[in-house]
């Protein structure tokens, strides 16, 4: 396993192994989605990056080059939807195993996730709740994305 870390930490450690000193050393454009997930699928893609269980005992199990194939493929389709740098997107996923291939992609769009928690709510989000900038409303609801734009509500 590569140690990809000290690539942006510096560490020190005293002799009994007891962690002394940590600086980040990211540069400004650090982008966790591209440095990190993407270099791993590059150079390691059969290392397991995730294991998502739930409650009934569904298992599934992401290599990071499922990772970076999954927040590709939605990264292309929230671009596809006019999401790009510097917009906010409220993510309403819950727990579902897709909330982390839309957090890689919103990164890697410079995009904003704003996590919201579900309420139960089948109908769009009060506009008290959506932040007043959010471009996009994205829930697992019928199994689709649901944009709307702020003009439209």
């Amino acid at each position: 396993m590569r140690n990809i870390n000290l690539r942006y930490v510096n560490e020190a450690y005293d002799a009994e192994g007891l962690l002394t000193a940590f600086d980040i050393v990211a540069p400004d454009d650090f982008n966790f989605a591209y440095d990190v997930v993407d270099d791993i699928a590059a150079n390691e893609p059969e290392r397991t990056a995730m294991v998502w269980c739930n409650p009934e005992g569904e298992e599934h199990v992401f290599t990071f080059a499922d990772m970076k194939t999954w927040s590709d493929k939605t990264a292309s389709f929230l671009a596809g939807l006019g999401i790009g740098q510097g917009d906010y997107v409220m993510v309403i996923l819950r727990r579902h195993y897709q909330f982390w291939f839309t957090a890689l992609a919103l990164a890697k769009l410079g995009a904003v996730m704003v996590p919201a928690a579900s309420t139960g709510q089948t109908s769009r989000p009060s506009s008290a709740r959506a932040p007043a900038t959010s471009r996009m409303w994205w829930t697992p609801w019928r199994a689709s994305a649901r944009a709307w734009r702020r003009s439209s509500w």
